[in-house]
């Protein structure tokens, strides 16, 4: 009796554990289709990362109950190893270099809240702004893309633009409010 509740046990995972590696390589073509036509897959898509922890768990199940069947996961995990690698990034860690070779093209973005100071005046605030004017002078970028930016013409408040385009030199921009 014990031996028919463990086939049948193994056999559920079996199941599952195809079901599973074929719900992984489904989801690993979400980026590459369409997501008007093939919204299915796409909804896959967006449980990849529990998928793959389901694979996981898989491996791991199967090399306690019966080590053959580990290929499952593992060939599926194979087939979709650069969707996995785009999930779980490993990259190497390249220090900032500042300089840069003549034929690049540097673009730089940064949220910088307001520069931390709306209105002119000598405290803490107005120094943070004055040091993130130089971190954003340091990075020696073609291009600078800032979000929640502010500027005002108003003398009470600090003209953001006309100070990066004379003291960063960065003459033309681009501001939308």
């Amino acid at each position: 009796m014990a031996g028919k509740y463990r086939r049948f046990a193994i056999r559920l995972f079996i199941f599952l554990n195809i079901l599973a590696a074929i719900i992984f390589l489904l989801a690993c073509l979400a980026p590459y289709l369409n997501p008007e036509k093939w919204w299915f897959i796409s909804i896959l898509g967006l449980g990849f990362t529990l998928v793959i922890l389901i694979l996981i768990l898989f491996i791991f199940l199967w090399l306690v109950i019966k080590p053959r069947y580990i290929f499952i996961s593992i060939i599926s995990l194979l087939s979709g190893y650069k969707s996995v690698a785009v999930v779980f990034a490993v990259n190497n860690v390249h220090p900032f270099t500042y300089s840069k070779a003549k034929n690049s093209l540097r673009i730089a973005t940064w949220n910088v809240a307001r520069f931390v100071e709306w209105r002119r005046n000598n405290n803490a605030g107005s120094q943070t702004r004055l040091k993130m004017m130089s971190l954003i002078k340091q990075q020696n970028a073609d291009i600078l893309c800032m979000q929640e930016f502010f500027t005002s013409k108003d003398s009470i408040y600090y003209n953001n633009i006309k100070y990066i385009q004379e003291q960063l030199g960065y003459p033309y921009y681009y501001f939308s409010w």
